[in-house]
């Protein structure tokens, strides 16, 4: 996303320490810059792997799979929806991958 201003300055990321400059399902927007608070407990880099597993897997289906999914999603996308499950039933101790 680009945000330009009257001399026509193009912004997209971090504005210095102060500004983000970005866009959310075609809607462009600009939010102060914060520090994300990153713990980096053990519980939380489960997590992240287990996400990063789920990505992986969406990957890995077929394009006829995905878009079963997009259709069945509603409110998310496809990729949402798939990702949700999958880190559920992982973290849940049961089998990630229906």
């Amino acid at each position: 996303m680009k945000i330009i201003n009257v001399f026509g300055t193009k912004f997209n990321g971090a504005i210095g320490k102060t500004m983000i400059a970005s866009s959310w399902k075609g809607k462009e927007y600009v939010k102060a810059y914060a520090i994300p608070h990153n713990p980096r407990t053990e519980r939380q880099q489960k997590r992240r792997a287990v996400f990063a597993e789920a990505v992986k897997a969406w990957k890995r289906l077929s394009l006829k799979e995905q878009r079963n999914l997009n259709k069945e999603a509603k409110q998310m996308t496809g990729f949402n929806l798939y990702v949700s499950r999958y880190i559920k039933r992982k973290m849940a101790g049961g089998k990630a991958e229906p």
